[in-house]
């Protein structure tokens, strides 16, 4: 049996406490991991019209959107940074997404809609719009437009309507004061 020397396990030791020390700053300044997933629901157009009365006495954004519409993807970004920016007990925010307005399997598209929310990083409520297209256009006034955003002030008036990509500085400056 041989005995390794004494530098030899100080030298180990001292290596050993410098990991350690770098691993617990590390871990000490990371950011606690954030919940990203979305919160997504299938509504028809009475169960959406009974979700957005939870809603009442706050003001309220509403954006309409696909997976399939290239600048709904492209303003989601501006989305998540204004929902993220803004006092949530104050203003609430939802996502409707018209996926069912494209034929295809539920499961898949609501596998689709899970996945692109998530990987966007979305953490608004979402609901997937499935039933009649004339439905929710009625309800809401819709154009035919995506994405389409709505902002209401706390009596449930609308206030807001913006047809198309929206940047996060007209979403900003259209939110202020509700």
């Amino acid at each position: 049996h041989s005995v390794p020397p004494k530098e030899f396990s100080l030298s180990k030791l001292r290596i050993f406490f410098a990991l350690g020390i770098v691993f617990a700053v590390l871990f000490a300044c990371a950011e606690p991991p954030q919940k990203t997933e979305a919160p997504v629901q299938v509504v028809s157009v009475s169960e959406l019209r009974s979700k957005l009365a939870e809603f009442k006495n706050k003001p309220l954004v509403v954006n309409f959107w696909a997976t399939w519409c290239g600048p709904c993807s492209t303003e989601v970004p501006d989305l998540v940074k204004f929902y993220e920016s803004v006092d949530t007990a104050k203003l609430k925010m939802i996502g409707v997404s018209a996926d069912f307005f494209v034929v295809g399997d539920s499961a898949k598209i609501v596998a689709k809609v899970r996945g692109f929310l998530a990987q966007k990083k979305v953490s608004y409520l979402n609901f997937i719009y499935r039933g009649p297209v004339d439905s929710v256009a009625d309800l809401f006034n819709l154009s035919g437009v995506l994405p389409e955003t709505i902002i209401y002030d706390s009596s449930g008036r609308e206030i807001f309507r913006h047809e198309d990509l929206i940047k996060l500085s007209v979403l900003q400056k259209a939110s202020q004061g509700v």
